[in-house]
């Protein structure tokens, strides 16, 4: 081999090794809440989304809700997600809970594509979704605005997994990166004061 083909060789094998790297090291643990827009029904829905990172894997929830006749509905999925390229996927997965009058369609499944935008944190979302296509139902768009949260007390969704059984742990979803160095305040104060206490 020529030392000029050894060279592309070389600068390639950097390129992939980077790409992989940037993509095992972005963040997109936390609560984000914002809405859902159908193209089709030019319906808004209210839209949650909690997801945690656990050994390079992504897990979570969302919850979604809307009104119809002056009645109120939501849903709580299980959610998987996985960072592909630029942007992180997000399907629905089982049904956890919800209030429907009926059983949803259990074919049908939304996909939402959030783009990092070059980012290599999660801050917000703006991205697209669909349903997929059935024998009985179109495929379904739509879009999603979400923004990043550090407060989880005015979810609705957080109280649903508590009562579940599924929330043991909040801070899992919440995580602001002001958390360690407000930790190590808190614990430098407790240090001072049982020392000046003794």
């Amino acid at each position: 081999q020529t030392s000029a083909s050894m060279k592309n060789q070389l600068i390639l094998a950097l390129i992939l090794m980077l790409s992989l790297f940037s993509s095992a090291q972005k963040k997109v643990g936390g609560f984000y809440k914002g809405t859902l827009f159908n193209d089709s029904t030019k319906m808004t829905q209210q839209y949650e989304l909690a997801l945690a990172e656990y050994r390079g894997k992504v897990m979570g929830y969302s919850y979604v809700t809307f009104v119809v006749n002056d009645t109120f509905y939501y849903g709580i999925r299980k959610i998987n997600a996985k960072i592909v390229g630029d942007s992180l996927i997000v399907e629905d997965g089982k049904m956890i809970a919800n209030n429907f009058p009926e059983s949803p369609a259990k074919p049908v499944n939304r996909t939402v594509v959030i783009p990092f935008h070059g980012q290599d944190s999660l801050t917000s979302i703006d991205g697209r979704w669909t349903t997929n296509k059935t024998k009985v139902y179109y495929s379904v768009p739509g879009s999603v605005e979400a923004s990043k949260s550090t407060d989880s007390s005015g979810s609705a969704l957080f109280p649903h997994l508590k009562e579940l059984g599924l929330m043991p742990n909040e801070s899992n979803y919440v995580a602001t990166e002001t958390n360690t160095e407000e930790n190590k305040k808190v614990e430098e104060v407790k240090t001072k004061t049982k020392a000046g206490n003794k």
